[in-house]
């Protein structure tokens, strides 16, 4: 059974120049984000990272109060662990469609 619904493969570098591959979940509900890693570095590490729900706007989750500031958009950004052989080799941010963020991106943050 797949519990993570429609997947799509990835391949990517993480910022601390590790190869992670694996797959991740493109549902849009609360398993989109989700991934499971299946190898680091060219080795087996079987890893499971959950996904994150979608974070509304200020004025869609508080009634009644007056808006402060304006958020226009904004991106969720979500640091999970990577392991290998067990132990944790680096901390690694993600969006919810991408499995490691961009390093010209988090030079921007």
């Amino acid at each position: 059974m797949n519990h993570m619904g429609k997947t799509r493969e990835f391949n990517t570098t993480t910022p601390e120049m590790h190869k992670i591959k694996g797959k991740i979940s493109i549902e849009h509900d609360q398993r989109l984000g989700s991934m499971v890693i299946e190898k680091v570095d060219g080795k087996k590490e079987k890893q499971f990272v959950p996904g994150f729900p979608r974070i509304g706007y200020m004025e869609s989750q508080v009634e009644g109060v007056p808006l402060i500031f304006d958020k226009n958009d904004g991106t969720n950004i979500l640091f999970y662990p990577l392991y290998i052989k067990g132990k944790l080799a680096e901390v690694v941010p993600k969006t919810r469609g991408v499995p490691a963020a961009e390093l010209i991106f988090l030079k921007v943050c």
